[in-house]
């Protein structure tokens, strides 16, 4: 309730207005409008007030002759009709949340105009028809979690939505038709709307200035309705399961980010506009995808890109013109490789900059062949790729300003093609059951910070003594670990 001295009425200027104390209404009046005054041009309607709460059929009655909210205008509680704010046309802010008993928005059929509107946690409304004279929304248009809402009818005259339209947890409404006349938005998310079987109703949809986000809709079968959007910053499209193909998204060019994750059906990215450039890139979690080929216009990334857990992915083809990957912003694991059906890396042959490589839990990968053999690498972290035993394509890597880390790769023998390499900050070779010798690695001259040499069963102990003496700049005290290698001889 808003209130001045205790009263539950305030005035915000002069005008004709109950004292402080009198109802039970929370309104701050703006005193531009003699409350019922006659003679002027639709007298019953000419109050405004600066804002106001509804939680109560009193307070309702209180706004009755009101058209205009300048500020907020917060409807909850046990309001259940909202006939009395008939005379309404226009709120700076809308907010309708927790009113357990209201079922419909029928008394606000004159109203034209919003800053923003906030739908929310209204667990009695189905039908919000009654705001079916809605023309403007000057920001954001959010509906969330109404679980009895089953459509979107009185949204019909809304042609764009600058800010957020958020539609989310509305699990019965079936259809987004009522949104045939959207032409633009700010961004767009719709998450949870499990009656929605298709986008139908957004055909209309040509410019989004943000994102689109579209994430765990598990009845969702097509994004054919989006034939007409034309760019979005970034697009996500995850969790759901029922989508087997991106057909709708010929025309899309994401210009930042670009996440396709969780959908337990996609098959593939037909329907995508490959594009040039972008700042991220996630595809995650899609088990049945078998191909990345329409990616193919790719140049760069500018902060990192992410395959994993892709098992039906067996080749990186689609990949072949990209040409950097964290150039701009350099982070942990700018490129990461993860979980995927390949058995090499043919794809790559383009990539001359990356500012670190992870290439983890790759069952089958035999060989790094595809890998540009004169790729800048700030890190290389190569874990748990039981079946790589040929890292050539490592042979022109002279220097790594940050880590080499190679664990749990257990049909890698020796490390040969390692014999360029001057320079890590970090070595840890760890848990490669099958490495026999170090002296692929008797070009090293300094490690910057650490050394980690453990568990390699086969490895003679005294291959990792000899390299920690081979170095030219010997490490820092107590910066090295060795324990747990085997107990052969080592080659003179």
């Amino acid at each position: 309730m808003l209130s001045e001295s205790g009263g539950a009425l305030t005035e915000a200027g002069g005008g004709g207005g109950s004292s402080p104390g009198e109802g039970g209404s929370s309104v701050a009046n703006a005193g531009n409008g003699e409350s019922g005054a006659a003679g002027g041009p639709n007298s019953e309607c000419a109050k405004t007030v600066a804002s106001a709460s509804v939680s109560s059929p009193a307070d309702a009655e209180q706004l009755r002759g009101v058209s205009e909210v300048q500020g907020r205008l917060v409807i909850r509680g046990t309001v259940a009709n909202l006939e009395a704010l008939g005379c309404l046309e226009s709120v700076g802010d809308l907010e309708i949340s927790d009113a357990a008993l209201l079922q419909r928005l029928d008394g606000l059929g004159n109203l034209k105009r919003v800053g923003s509107m906030q739908i929310l946690r209204n667990y009695a409304l189905t039908d919000i028809s009654g705001i079916r004279s809605l023309r403007e929304i000057a920001r954001d248009l959010r509906i969330v979690i109404n679980p009895e809402l089953t459509s979107l009818a009185g949204l019909g005259g809304i042609t764009e939505v600058p800010g957020l339209l958020d539609l989310l947890s509305n699990e019965k409404v079936e259809s987004l038709t009522a949104l045939s006349a959207l032409e633009r938005a700010g961004s767009i998310t719709i998450y949870k709307m499990q009656g929605l079987t298709t986008l139908d109703g957004l055909e209309g949809l040509k410019f989004l200035n943000g994102s689109l986000i579209l994430q765990q809709n598990l009845t969702l079968t097509s994004l054919a309705a989006l034939s007409n959007l034309q760019e979005v910053t970034q697009l996500q499209i995850s969790e759901s399961p029922l989508l087997e193909n991106l057909v709708g998204l010929e025309k899309v060019q994401v210009v930042q980010a670009l996440g396709i994750a969780g959908n337990a059906h996609l098959r593939t990215l037909e329907g995508l506009r490959a594009p040039s450039s972008l700042d991220s890139l996630l595809i995650q979690g899609n088990p049945e995808l078998t191909s990345i080929e329409l990616l193919v216009g790719l140049t760069s990334v500018r902060i990192f890109m992410k395959f994993s857990q892709l098992p039906s992915l067996g080749s990186l083809r689609g990949l072949d013109k990209l040409v950097s990957i964290g150039a701009d912003d350099p982070v942990p694991y700018a490129l990461t490789l993860e979980q995927l059906g390949i058995t090499d890396l043919q794809g790559l042959k383009a990539l001359k900059q990356v500012s670190n490589l992870n290439i983890e839990n790759n069952l089958e990968l035999v060989s790094l062949n595809g890998l540009n053999p004169s790729i800048e690498l700030r890190s290389l972290y190569l874990a748990v790729n039981p079946a790589l035993e040929d890292v050539s394509a490592l042979s022109g890597l002279t220097r790594l300003e940050q880590d080499l880390a190679l664990m749990d790769c257990d049909s890698l023998t020796n490390l040969e093609p390692l014999q360029r390499l001057t320079h890590v900050r970090n070595l840890a070779l760890v848990d490669n059951d099958s490495l026999l010798s170090l002296h692929g690695l008797a070009g090293l001259e300094t490690i910057a910070d650490y050394l980690r040499i453990e568990d390699n069963r086969a490895l003679p102990t005294c291959e990792a003594v000899w390299l920690l003496n081979n170095l030219s700049v010997g490490l820092p005290d107590a910066s090295f670990t060795i324990g747990g290698n085997g107990t052969g001889a080592c080659a003179p």
